[in-house]
């Protein structure tokens, strides 16, 4: 009886050790068609709260001379993803990382196309 109890421990936690290994990191990156990054990259983290219901506050961009934004990514880690586990999804933090523009850019298509 007691190796039955033992084997099934063994097998959740070799479970759950797969699962941790197995999930990883997600990073997404949009830029401008033809780039023109000036300074430095600014980085903030930001919590979605209640699975996206409550709006999750935004800070403010740091572009001094254009406001416009160069490259923006989306960053996701394994310790993101733990609190999100652990929380069940109710706290869900995400890295944003983004560089401002040296100048205006031509006024193109917009992303994710006209809408």
């Amino acid at each position: 009886m007691p190796w039955n109890i033992y084997k099934n421990l063994y097998q959740i936690a070799s479970l759950l050790l797969f699962v941790f290994l197995v999930e990883g990191c997600a990073h997404y990156t949009i830029q401008a068609p033809e780039p023109n990054p000036a300074g430095q990259t600014h980085t903030v983290t930001l919590y979605s709260y209640f699975w996206g219901a409550i709006e999750p506050t935004h800070s403010a961009i740091e572009c001094d001379i254009t406001d416009a934004l160069d490259v923006v990514r989306a960053r996701d880690n394994l310790a993101y993803d733990f609190i999100s586990i652990i929380t069940l999804g109710v706290i869900k933090p995400m890295e944003m990382e983004y560089k401002c523009s040296a100048g205006k850019s031509p006024v193109g298509q917009r992303i994710g196309g006209d809408k």
